[in-house]
């Protein structure tokens, strides 16, 4: 797979904005005021380390294509449980006695083997897919504390195969 496209900082803003929408439930906003959600979308540029050392009006313009991303998804919702309980499954084949952590990089190198597959069986778009990543890691992280017997595996030589069956 061909290594992925370097973001410009406004598509990482638009990206941004669409993923903070799709994490929010639309039943526990409050209901949509323009005025408020441009103001959000300014502070979270603002406390973004990605928009560091921009002007001005470049943070007006990343604030503005967040806003286009949050509004225009602001009525989605991306429900993750899925991806966590399969992190949280690869998680358990792990044993942190004999193991050690892998990183977030190692993760998402993991997945992106099979991104196409899970792309296609759970119909993500690029932003659902991040959030998918996220929550998969998030899960794999509560798994490999969680040992259970006959479940991790103990043989430090093979590799730990991510299976969706």
């Amino acid at each position: 797979m061909p290594p992925e496209k370097e973001l410009t900082q406004l598509e990482q803003a638009y990206l941004k904005g669409q993923m903070d929408a799709l994490s929010e439930h639309p039943m526990t906003m409050p209901e949509f005021e323009d005025e408020w959600v441009r103001n959000i979308c300014l502070k979270m540029i603002q406390r973004d380390p990605t928009f560091d050392g921009a002007s001005d009006d470049q943070i007006e313009k990343f604030a503005e294509e967040y806003y286009r991303g949050y509004s225009g998804r602001f009525e989605d919702y991306f429900d993750s449980t899925a991806a966590r309980n399969l992190g949280y499954g690869y998680g358990l084949k792990f044993d942190p006695a004999i193991r050690p952590f892998p990183s977030f990089g190692a993760i998402k190198g993991e997945l992106t083997l099979h991104k196409e597959e899970l792309v296609a069986r759970y119909e993500l778009d690029e932003p659902e897919w991040l959030l998918f990543v996220r929550a998969f890691d998030q899960g794999f992280e509560a798994g490999y504390y969680q040992i259970e017997e006959g479940v991790t595996t103990t043989d430090i030589r093979r590799p730990i195969k991510l299976d969706f069956d």
